[in-house]
Parts: structure tokens; C-alpha cells; sequence
């Protein structure tokens, strides 16, 4: 990952959850922890952060306008591919939903169907859920640290209990040859259970994912049938974009 975006993806973190460790960081961007650190000091140096014992905070007047700006920006990209994603939906459906805020996103749109049954992975989206006339799975498993879906070996084994006719999920990073990433190897192996268990796979990718490159490969482009985003992929696979 190029250093403009991992400086940007520490302010999206810290704008959510206001302090994290370097080794967190180093963890989340796949990078040493020698990296993290001379990124950490080039914002320091900026005003946008302040370096504590071990890790980083926001600056206190930076909370507010990197908390809104991040936010506001971000929740409308995600709402829009969210309703993109509502129409490969139809009644009667089994969906799978990864713990993505871009998957999640799609619960709210989920409403006028009829008969559905979702299983997720995600700790965070259960109010919504309860809102729809579905049958609601929910793996629970090992919650790691400021993560917001459920990992390992139960969940896993709850996946596989399941057949679903379409798959939504989202990536850390879509590779400009079509290959799909996670930054950790949890998630990345509850995304290849969710996508032998199902049909249909549809990725809601970001742009700002797009060109970024980590460890553990989901899957490449030839593998999805639809990709949604918030702007044009130019890369392999940019066919199956659905505008």
C-alpha cells in the first residue's frame, strides 16, 4: 500500500475509534511496524496526530471535522452502492452478508422483500436485521478487538450449515489485476467459506480500495459476477462493474 493511502486509512481509523497501537496499525495495513511509526510521525508533524506510549491519538480539534468529513462522505458512497446492490434481491432469497459497513449498508434496503433469510457474520447489524421479514442467522464465534464480525472455527462451522443464493461482501483492497484482498487471514477465511456456500457473489468495493494490495487473496475478479462501487474500476474484470 502506498503511503498516501495508509495515511489516509489511519485517519479514517482514528476519526471512528480515536486512539489505536502501533502494532494494531501495523497489523491492519499489513506493514512493519517501523512503518507505522515513520507514518505516524509524518502526521504528527502535520497536527493531525499526537503520539502516545505504544500508539497514536487524534488530535482533540481534529476529532470533529476528520469524524465528519470521513463519515459523511463515505456513509453517502455506501448508501448509494447499498441500493445498487438491493436490486440483485429478489423474495424468497437466502443472502449472505460479511460484516462489512458496505454489506451492512444493505440491510436498510432490505425491507420491501418478502420471505428472506440473511446470515451474517457481523456484531453490529443486529437492530436493523430485526426490522425485516426474514429468517436471521447469525454466526456468532471469536470477536477480536475493534473488529465488528465474528472469526474463526464456530463461525466458520455455522457458515457451512447454509446454501445461499447470493453473497455480499466487500474486500481491503481490489488489485488493478482483479485480485481481491483481506489485510487478516480471520477474515479471510470467513469470506471463502461464504463463497463456497454460495451462488451469486457480488463485491461493494469503495474506490479508495481500488490499486491496493494485501497478504490473503478472497478471490480474483473472474471468480464474482458483480462488482459495485462508487466510481469506475478500470482495472481486470472492470466489465462486471454495475453502474
Amino acid at each position: 500500500m502506498y503511503e498516501f493511502n495508509r495515511l489516509q486509512t489511519i485517519m479514517e481509523t482514528l476519526s471512528e475509534q480515536k486512539s489505536i497501537s502501533v502494532q494494531e496499525l501495523a497489523k491492519m495495513l499489513y506493514v512493519s511496524e517501523a512503518t507505522v511509526r515513520r507514518d505516524l510521525n509524518a502526521l504528527e508533524k502535520q497536527g493531525q496526530v499526537r503520539r502516545v506510549f505504544g500508539g497514536v491519538v487524534l488530535m482533540e480539534n481534529n476529532i470533529r471535522t476528520a469524524s465528519f468529513h470521513g463519515r459523511s462522505t463515505k456513509d453517502t458512497a455506501l448508501e448509494k452502492m447499498a441500493q445498487l446492490a438491493a436490486e440483485h434481491v429478489k423474495n424468497g432469497d437466502t443472502i449472505m452478508l460479511d460484516a462489512s459497513s458496505s454489506a451492512c449498508a444493505i440491510i436498510p434496503y432490505l425491507k420491501r422483500f418478502r420471505n428472506l433469510t440473511v446470515i451474517t457474520n457481523s456484531n453490529v447489524s443486529t437492530a436493523g436485521l430485526q426490522d425485516l421479514e426474514a429468517h436471521v442467522y447469525i454466526t456468532g464465534g471469536f470477536m477480536p478487538r475493534h473488529s465488528q464480525g465474528y472469526v474463526g472455527a464456530y463461525a466458520e462451522s455455522m457458515l457451512r450449515n447454509f446454501k445461499a443464493n447470493t453473497f455480499f461482501f466487500s474486500c481491503a483492497g481490489l488489485a488493478m489485476d482483479g485480485r481481491i484482498s483481506d489485510a487478516t487471514s480471520d477474515e479471510n477465511a470467513i469470506h471463502k467459506v461464504m463463497l463456497r456456500q454460495s451462488q451469486k457473489h457480488i463485491l461493494l468495493c469503495d474506490s479508495p480500495k481500488f490499486g491496493l494490495d494485501y497478504c490473503y487473496t478472497i478471490a480474483e475478479m473472474d471468480d464474482i459476477d458483480v462488482l459495485i462501487s462508487d466510481a469506475p474500476f478500470t482495472g481486470v474484470g472492470r466489465e462486471k462493474q454495475y453502474l
